[in-house]
């Protein structure tokens, strides 16, 4: 899925003319070289710092006047802003109102491309088609992947005709192609994907039966020790536990019960909730019963292993 990210880099570079970009902290963008360089966390990015242009500024996240101080520090020149609407393997963190407005305002003032990696929040998981639609933001560039196909392999960056048409006319080769580009079988699926989000109005059914769980969630961990908070937009939740290795037995444990949670966020403390869109809403409220049951016991609390 990171061949998006990689395919918005090169248009941004072809379109400014700089190399810089700016992202940010807890920023995971994929684990090719180019989309490396823009995800935030060391243990993926050290063993391969040697190939990596470091051409990469990170900022707070959620933070506009962090973002201003960091673009004003010497480096390469900035000529995009790429960030996650809502931050997904950063620990599900939902940014303050107004920031993503704040950064297209920012990025017009400054000269710079907006590009929203919208791969795990695009699509219907945020409860909008995309996350951007909440505050009514347009970006320059738009990646998306994941919920694309539903699995099967597919990914792509949309954006603006102005540019794209950064991109010179071929001469025979391509400048910018991928082995799978264009799968028939995964633009089928793709096809058949966006048709059933259509029909059965996935986007909306993620916003309502994700409020209801999240609203579920906060009254039955309230007052927990082993929950510093519950948080989310739409079927896109995270349950930031006191310490990581609460998270890591509470993952263990409930995939021997049957469920698939993963930790995300700093350490791996947040247990991260991104089921399909499509899920039964008993199901999903049984998994939180076991979710609940856990992370209330002593066994949980503790952080050690059932």
């Amino acid at each position: 899925m990171s061949d998006a990210v990689e395919t918005a880099i090169k248009t941004a570079m072809l379109a400014t003319g700089r190399a810089g970009i700016l992202a940010f902290e807890g920023a995971y963008h994929g684990l090719s070289f180019g989309a490396l360089d823009c995800t935030w966390r060391s243990d993926f990015k050290l063993p391969f710092e040697a190939r990596l242009p470091g051409a990469t500024r990170f900022a707070r996240y959620g933070d506009l006047d962090d973002v201003r101080r960091v673009a004003d520090l010497p480096g390469e020149a900035i000529g995009a802003v790429l960030v996650e609407p809502v931050q997904g393997r950063g620990g599900e963190r939902v940014p303050p109102n107004g920031f993503l407005t704040g950064l297209r305002a920012l990025c017009d003032e400054r000269g710079w491309l907006l590009v929203a990696d919208e791969i795990y929040t695009g699509l219907g998981r945020t409860g909008a088609r995309f996350a951007c639609d909440h505050e009514g933001v347009i970006p320059d560039l738009l990646c998306i992947g994941k919920g694309l196909a539903s699995g099967m392999p597919l990914s792509a960056c949309l954006g603006l005709a102005a540019c794209f048409d950064a991109w010179p006319r071929s001469t025979g080769e391509a400048l910018h192609t991928q082995t799978f580009l264009g799968h028939p079988a995964s633009c089928a699926a793709a096809l058949a994907s966006l048709d059933v989000s259509e029909r059965w109005r996935l986007p909306e059914r993620a916003s309502a039966l994700g409020a209801t769980v999240l609203e579920y969630l906060r009254r039955g961990l309230a007052g927990a020790p082993a929950v510093v908070e519950v948080r989310g937009l739409g079927l896109m939740i995270g349950i930031e536990c006191a310490r990581p290795e609460i998270a890591h037995f509470a993952t263990q444990t409930l995939l021997e019960r049957g469920y698939v949670l993963l930790p995300s966020g700093p350490g791996g403390r947040v247990l991260s909730l991104t089921p399909p869109l499509s899920i039964e809403e008993r199901a999903l409220l049984a998994a939180c019963d076991e979710i609940i049951d856990w992370l209330t016991s002593p066994t949980g609390a503790s952080g050690r292993p059932a």
